[in-house]
């Protein structure tokens, strides 16, 4: 099951009904994939964006889901994420600007404190939104790695449009434990990846994880 095809098949084989549509069966794909998208976090969906600009507000990649970090990339400089309100006091504190060393996200952009007197160039690492399956879009890195939480999930979505059916505990059960798994499985790769990082620096290097938050 490696295709938008495959696993539409497989949820009708599955749910076994004479009324069921394919408008029904993409909608429970959407439903798993606007869920996944909130629970899921995983290094698969890292991406890095860089953007260069002298003002103060920037716009976010259109597939942005979460933020790991925010950083001046030339000065090697992360920037503190702060709350609307911490924001407003940085620049009053500093009128005449200077180099940001605060940012808040709203609204699909970023701002930035103080305000910039100069070009920089942002770097963000975060967390890309899943690509969404269609007939035109046939897989993404998840299905083709785990289609069963894909299969699970749409399965579990299908409750409102089937009624009751005893297998749905089964599969609401399934889709959440998998998201767990994947989820843990890729927070002890980190820690292992974390902890050879730090025996390599004892050791005299001086190693750099993309997925370690700066601050």
């Amino acid at each position: 099951m490696n295709s938008y095809a495959d696993l539409t098949a497989a949820i009708a084989d599955w749910l076994n009904r004479d009324d069921l549509t394919t408008t029904a069966i993409n909608q429970f794909i959407q439903l798993a994939e606007s869920e996944l998208n909130r629970t899921l976090r995983v290094s698969e969906m890292l991406r890095n964006a860089y953007a260069d600009s002298s003002d103060s507000i920037i716009t976010l990649p259109t597939d942005f889901l979460e933020l790991r970090h925010l950083m001046l990339q030339e000065q090697n400089k992360f920037l503190k994420i702060c709350s609307p309100a911490e924001l407003d006091t940085i620049r009053k504190n500093v009128p005449e600007g200077g180099q940001p060393t605060h940012a808040v996200i709203l609204n699909g952009k970023f701002e930035v404190a103080p305000v910039p007197t100069q070009t920089y160039r942002y770097e963000v690492l975060y967390f890309q939104k899943l690509s969404a399956l269609s007939s035109t879009n046939v897989n993404n890195w998840l299905l083709l790695a785990h289609p069963d939480i894909y299969l699970y999930g749409a399965l579990s979505k299908s409750a409102g449009y089937i009624g009751e059916d005893e297998r749905q505990g089964l599969w609401a059960s399934q889709y959440a434990s998998q998201i767990g798994q994947l989820n843990s499985a890729d927070t002890r790769k980190i820690e292992r990846g974390v902890r050879k990082s730090l025996g390599f620096r004892n050791m005299g290097g001086n190693p750099r994880s993309p997925y370690l938050k700066g601050g």
